[in-house]
């Protein structure tokens, strides 16, 4: 009987989200910033290194990007964690060129820094006042060209490390997300942590370290972004010199199995007997974000579940008085991405949401969104890109998305165009290309017992007892 009500609430919880979706008035688009950004200078050295820099003559200080478009992803098995270590050793070099420390001569000129390692790429950034970045450039250029891995610095920021990643007690939420990303990229290193396990950790050498930094760090495989007060011609005779004497090699090309995708619906149920609310996770692998269908279906995954006035959170009145959270989210990396939908509810919640859910999707696949819907994802969008490039760390951000994944040197500029024409047709078709509602993954962490007979009900289910160990080897990006 509850069954029949909520299938009945369904119905007509669909007919009025498109009702209110007709009465807001979104058909006035945002104007669109044709100076978002100062003109950017491109250039490249003999040894291949990508040189970017955009001149902002109001900036008192310069800020630097330099990015290796490889990052985690390229980690051996058992040994999760190379890249992040490799990072953390350059950075954290003990002695430079003229046998200072290198944290003491960063303090010397001013510099702040910080790096960043995910399954595509290492990024570091620095920030130094203009009259000092003559001498930042020739540090930057040693630390990458010419590293000075020891066996000492390695066990002592394994030591750091491992006790971190031991000290992680995951909440429900983030626990779910792990093991979510975990199951829809099975068989593909996006499946495995980037910061590694106190295991894989333990288990890195000095040699693999090197072998990481040889095949990686390489000019052809860089990106060096200057943004501030100083203009091209300033800058590219410090950088010559200096950052010509990184090398240049063969690139090694992604070569991964691709991920194993499920048939049918699978169900990970991680049991914690004493939570009454429970986390959940559904979806299935998207398109990577250099695909063409990648702005269409972010604008659908907005409308769905972005915003306290989608269709997912409207949903939500379905299943009152119980307090149930529901949003979705696009995310993209170099080879894949991935679709979810996230929910919180009461543990005994779980099964109904999860039926109404897939009734939802399948609902999509063909009734996708309403015009109105799409314009209000559209203006989202455009009034809030300026935001993602409001500081220098942001643009270079921006500039290294678009090198990495090939967007295109007009990407900034053409932003509005290609986000204004999107059609409704679009909208429908990669609904139906990438939706699914039998075929996908669903992580649940909460009270087994209030869900597990409704669960087996939907799908193939897997009851996992969580330990601290285990709960580490979920992905963290």
């Amino acid at each position: 009987m509850r069954s029949l009500v909520v299938s009945l609430m369904f119905c007509l919880s669909l007919n009025s989200l498109i009702v209110s979706a007709r009465q807001q008035d979104q058909s006035h688009p945002p104007a669109a910033s044709t100076d978002v950004l100062p003109p950017i200078y491109y250039d490249s050295l003999l040894n291949g290194l990508q040189i970017l820099i955009v001149e902002r003559p109001g900036d008192e200080r310069v800020t630097i990007g330099f990015m290796i478009k490889s990052g985690a992803a390229f980690d051996l098995v058992k040994k999760e964690g190379t890249a992040d270590l490799t990072a953390r050793l350059i950075i954290h070099r003990a002695r430079t060129i003229n046998d200072k420390p290198l944290a003491e001569q960063f303090e010397q000129l001013k510099v702040r820094w910080g790096y960043s390692v995910t399954w595509d790429a290492t990024r570091f950034w620095f920030d130094v006042p203009r009259q000092n970045l003559i001498h930042l450039f020739p540090l930057l250029a040693e630390i990458f060209s010419r590293p000075a891995f020891s066996e000492e610095a390695l066990q002592a920021l394994k030591r750091e490390r491992s006790a971190e990643l031991q000290r992680q007690r995951p909440s429900s939420a983030e626990l779910a997300r792990r093991i979510f990303y975990r199951e829809v990229f099975a068989g593909h290193p996006y499946a495995r942590p980037v910061e590694g396990t106190a295991t894989s950790v333990e288990n890195i050498t000095l040699a693999d370290i090197r072998r990481h930094f040889r095949r990686f760090y390489l000019a052809n495989n860089a990106v060096l972004i200057v943004i501030g007060n100083v203009s091209s011609e300033a800058a590219m005779p410090i950088i010559r010199p200096t950052f010509g004497a990184l090398l240049k090699g063969k690139l090694v090309p992604a070569t991964f199995r691709a991920p194993e995708r499920p048939k049918g619906i699978h169900i990970t149920l991680v049991d914690r007997p004493k939570e009454p609310e429970a986390h959940l996770y559904m979806g299935h692998l998207a398109m990577p974000r250099s695909n063409e269908d990648f702005i269409p279906f972010l604008l659908l995954t907005h409308a769905l579940g972005g915003t306290p006035q989608s269709q997912l959170a409207r949903l939500t009145g379905v299943f009152a008085p119980a307090h149930v959270e529901l949003s979705s989210q696009l995310e993209a990396y170099r080879l894949y991405g991935v679709f979810s939908i996230r929910a919180r509810m009461p543990s005994q919640q779980v099964p109904v949401v999860v039926s109404t859910l897939l009734k939802f999707i399948e609902n999509t696949r063909t009734n996708p969104i309403t015009e109105y819907e799409l314009i209000a994802a559209k203006n989202y969008f455009l009034e809030h890109f300026p935001e993602r490039l409001r500081t220098p760390r942001d643009i270079i951000e921006q500039l290294e998305d678009i090198e990495l994944y090939h967007l295109g040197r007009d990407y900034i500029h053409s932003y509005s165009r290609r986000i204004e024409g999107v059609t409704p047709e679009q909208i429908k078709r990669v609904a139906a290309r990438y939706l699914s509602s039998t075929d996908l993954h669903i992580v649940v962490v909460g009270r087994a017992a209030d869900m597990e007979a409704g669960l087996r009900r939907i799908g193939t289910l897997d009851i996992v007892k969580p330990t601290s160990p285990g709960e580490q080897l979920a992905p963290q990006q």
